[in-house]
């Protein structure tokens, strides 16, 4: 695929540069032709000029018409909305937007947010937007355990499980999905105890399915991994995740095995950390799994 779109990409260049070649071409031989045409006042010369000048006008006008199909494309953005219409927005507003909620996310700057907020309350379709690898505000916030840009995301209309994104996605299906197996590979903040029980009253997906050689099929066990292993300890906060889900009825998943249980030839990679302590938040949080 690579390579078909580097040969389409070069016979598109040529292509380009013939249309610009002959057009410049013919400009120049009709102001020649003109020139003759008006010294020597022969109208068969002043003719061909004009001649020149509508062949010139007729190639120039695709490069023209290319030249605003590119400008248009890098000024503005196309989103999707979800009841299948498209729109745009400016690319210079998508990265302004962008910028301030990398901001937040780095400094928890209040004026950060604020500034989020405006541009979702001006641009109603922003919350939509998505960068080159199909993540919008949802996303952001879910990576960061960001409560308040999860909250914004959804309260601007973010869709949840939205196929715009998971469609384009090969491991995970569901913003549950997603979100959970985000943890397993960073600390929990305090948000993400608001951030689930947020996402339990959207009603996420909560089921994954067995996939291939998953060691969980649903939120629970998922949930399971994420506060086990994603570092060396479990904390209060991650015991009380779990709990969250079992609150609501979520307790149980036929398909969970634990580092220790899994198959010997079964690959974790280094973000999984299998020497977790086994302390009393260890075992309750086992406790929790019926275990």
């Amino acid at each position: 695929m690579a390579f078909m779109g580097m040969v389409l990409g070069t016979i598109f260049v040529v292509i380009f540069l013939i249309l610009v070649g002959i057009s410049f071409t013919s400009f120049v031989i009709a102001i020649i032709c003109k020139i003759i045409g008006r010294v020597k006042n022969i109208k068969g010369a002043r003719i061909a000029g004009t001649v020149f000048i509508v062949i010139g006008i007729v190639f120039i006008l695709p490069v023209i018409a290319l030249i605003a199909y590119v400008w248009f494309n890098a000024a503005f953005w196309k989103v999707e909305l979800p009841d299948g219409r498209t729109a745009r927005i400016l690319t210079s507003t998508a990265h302004r937007y962008k910028d301030a909620i990398d901001e937040y996310i780095d400094t928890e700057d209040g004026e950060a947010l604020e500034t989020v907020e405006h541009y979702l309350d001006t641009n109603e379709n922003i919350v939509y937007w998505r960068d080159n690898n199909y993540e919008s505000l949802l996303e952001w916030g879910l990576e960061s355990g960001s409560y308040d840009l999860v909250k914004l995301a959804i309260d601007h209309g973010a869709v949840i499980d939205d196929p715009v994104r998971y469609d384009h996605m090969a491991y995970v299906h569901s913003t549950m999905e997603e979100y959970l197996s985000g943890l397993c590979t960073r600390p929990l903040t305090d948000d993400d105890l608001t951030i689930l029980e947020l996402l339990l009253e959207e009603d996420c997906e909560t089921e994954f399915g067995n996939r291939n050689s998953a060691l969980y099929s649903n939120a629970f066990g998922l949930a399971v991994w994420a506060v086990l292993y994603n570092d060396d300890t479990v904390t209060d906060n991650e015991v009380r995740f779990v709990e969250i889900l079992v609150e609501n009825g979520f307790d149980r998943d036929n398909f969970l095995i634990l580092a220790e249980n899994a198959p010997s030839n079964y690959l974790f990679g280094p973000e999984t950390h299998i020497d977790v302590l086994h302390d009393d938040n260890y075992y309750e949080v086992l406790e929790l799994t019926g275990g």
